[in-house]
């Protein structure tokens, strides 16, 4: 639309709200006036009519004899006297007295708006001047109807009882009007003018935001259309559906996956597609929908066309407050089925890593069986004493294959059972030596990998031992074990005893002895550090982070 005819619409539009809204306005107030006048007319022949009844039974008291024809002649004559002495109040309004004589309707007085000119007689019955023949008749009331010139007027008659009169105030209907015609034409003459004047301007400014707002319509309209062949060529099944769980649109992938057409599938619920192993997770997630969880995800299998089932990995955004969604669609059976391969071939390797452990575990329990054996076998103390330390390490190192093998995370060691398991065994191993010995044990959540549970084992395998071998004379004391993480996320390994402990002029780890040698290989081995507290109590102190696990060639 050029701003041409933009500005003719406009016009024409306003235009005719004002005429209209004009000459309603126009009518509403005419109506009034109208009615007010009528008001006027009744009060105006209501009060002449008084008036002359009352000079009428005046006269009939004191001017009986004083005039020729009597007193009613007397009233008649003094009022035609006054009525050509009196200008007339209104161009449109007159004043009619009238008489009945036989069957004729007698005018006494001059019209003073028409030349002063008395209107002829009018025969009773003949309808032209029907509110004189009403009042003659005795009645009073208004009407709008034709007078004896063939005008329409508005006449308000009334009875002069006395006199057997009947008088008649009317108006031209053309008086009521015509201020209103002039108004309205005025009004509507300089509308108009404002109208042009008004839309003129009114169209400079609007002008380039109407065309601004047109050019952005023919955007928003190109990008529908761009949005709507991006719904229809996506690969992806792209749907609109409500809560209640059913689709209302949804693109032609959605044949090329499940076999359907639109109408076939947007005729049931899309729960009806689902198979019945997934329908009551689907159900819950719609539930989440309508509860307000605006963005979810899940997946379920649809029945294909053909019978079989194919698996649909959806992501949808929900508008509770419109009761709708949109859910984008795609087929992931390929992926489902590598991932159930997956699956499976995890679960092969987790049963053959159980199984490689639980024979680790069975093999060194059959080294520590010949050590033991052997040891018996040996003929003093001391050599059977070396055979029972080697055992003790080999049981330590077997029990991580036994603990990984138990549990359910097989890269993760569980290090607080491990603990307790270890220093069980090792209690049992001297239980003929241990007397009144008790063990403390105090071990945070901890978790360690194959590479450092072994070391960290094989540690607390040696300082147990040898407190329990040298510690305790008496046979009778504490050892504590502790374990935890610090502030710096390193790993805090306390043994401590409160036995005899060592001369402090002693270096322990001069001495040679293969224990000793052995722990502090091991805290290299785990890139840690080691410290030995001689404050009452002998504690070692170990201090080491998690090894990071190096790929074995």
């Amino acid at each position: 639309m050029t701003n041409k005819q933009r500005q003719i619409r406009l016009i024409s539009i306003m235009s005719l709200v004002v005429l209209v809204t004009g000459g309603l306005a126009t009518y509403l107030l005419y109506s009034t006036a109208f009615e007010q006048q009528r008001e006027r007319l009744i009060e105006t022949a209501q009060s002449q009519a008084r008036l002359i009844e009352a000079v009428a039974r005046f006269d009939a008291l004191y001017s009986e004899k004083d005039h020729q024809g009597g007193a009613s002649a007397a009233t008649i004559s003094q009022i035609k006297d006054a009525h050509r002495h009196v200008k007339p109040f209104d161009e449109f309004i007159d004043i009619s007295l009238v008489q009945r004589e036989g069957n004729m309707i007698i005018f006494l007085l001059d019209h003073q708006n028409h030349g002063h000119l008395k209107p002829k007689p009018l025969p009773f019955d003949s309808g032209q001047f029907e509110p004189a023949r009403l009042a003659l008749s005795n009645k009073s009331g208004t009407l709008v109807c034709s007078d004896y010139r063939k005008i329409m007027v508005l006449a308000a008659y009334e009875p002069v009882a006395e006199l057997n009169l009947g008088i008649v105030v009317k108006i031209d209907l053309v008086g009521i009007r015509a201020p209103f015609v002039k108004t309205g034409l005025i009004v509507s003459g300089v509308s108009i003018v404002l109208i042009f004047i008004g839309s003129f301007l009114f169209l400079r400014l609007i002008n380039p935001l109407i065309d601004r707002l047109l050019q952005n319509e023919v955007k928003i309209r190109q990008s529908k259309d761009e949005l709507d062949r991006i719904f229809n060529l996506s690969p992806d099944i792209v749907g609109y559906g409500t809560l209640e769980g059913s689709f209302t649109k949804i693109n032609s992938a959605l044949q090329a996956i499940l076999g359907y057409s639109e109408d076939e599938f947007l005729q049931k619920s899309f729960l009806d597609f689902i198979h019945p192993d997934d329908a009551l997770d689907t159900v819950a997630e719609l539930q989440k929908t309508r509860e307000g969880v605006s963005v979810h995800t899940i997946d379920n299998r649809y029945q294909c066309k053909d019978g079989t089932y194919k698996w649909i990995g959806w992501s949808a955004v929900s508008d509770i407050s419109k009761n709708e969604f949109l859910a984008v669609g795609r087929d992931i059976t390929v992926r489902k089925q590598a991932d159930e391969q997956l699956k499976a071939s995890l679960l092969e390797k987790e049963v053959l890593l159980k199984e490689i452990h639980h024979r680790v575990k069975n093999n060194l329990q059959v080294v520590a069986s010949l050590l033991y054996l052997q040891s018996k076998r040996l003929p003093d103390d001391e050599t059977r004493a070396l055979f029972n330390d080697s055992r003790n390490r080999v049981k330590s190192m077997a029990l991580v294959h036994e603990t990984l093998y138990q549990s359910d995370d097989l890269s993760q060691l569980d290090f607080a059972a491990y603990i307790r398991n270890l220093i069980a065994h090792i209690f049992r191993s001297y239980r003929g030596s241990t007397g009144r010995i008790t063990s403390k044990v105090i071990v945070d959540n901890v978790s360690l990998s194959i590479e450092a549970a072994g070391p960290c084992g094989l540690i607390i395998n040696e300082l147990v031992s040898n407190a329990l071998k040298y510690a305790f004379p008496a046979k009778k004391g504490e050892i504590r074990i502790e374990m935890r993480i610090d502030e710096q996320e390193r790993f805090v390994l306390v043994v401590s005893d409160n036995g005899v402990g060592f001369p402090k002029d002693m270096d322990i780890w001069e001495t040679g002895a293969l224990g000793l040698k052995l722990v502090r290989s091991l805290v290299e081995q785990l890139d840690g550090v080691i410290e030995l507290h001689r404050n009452g109590d002998t504690t070692f102190h170990i201090i080491f982070t998690e090894p990071k696990y190096i790929r074995r060639v």
